[in-house]
């Protein structure tokens, strides 16, 4: 796993692809919607919605469609990060 500090996957496509398949649950999902925003553009938020559609396994093996996946991210994106308080 790439240090945390280590920001290279950002600059290409292929590693915005690799390091979204390290996201084993959807609140990495989530947390990198939040914090990468619109940042990353448009194709990166299209990868973490594809990758949503795997990691995000209900109890009875149900995963969210395609279209469910982006509402999710598109509006975790729109919110951004959230304050403690």
């Amino acid at each position: 796993m790439p240090r945390r500090d280590d920001t290279s996957w950002q600059r290409t496509a292929e590693g915005q692809a690799e390091h979204v398949k390290g996201y084993t649950h959807w609140l990495a999902i989530e947390g990198s919607a939040r914090k990468y925003g619109f940042s990353l553009g448009h194709e990166f938020l299209v990868l973490l919605a594809k990758r949503l559609t795997v990691v995000d396994v209900d109890k009875d093996g149900a995963t969210p469609d395609a279209a469910t996946a982006w509402r999710r991210v598109e509006g975790w994106a729109r919110q951004g990060q959230k304050v403690a308080a």
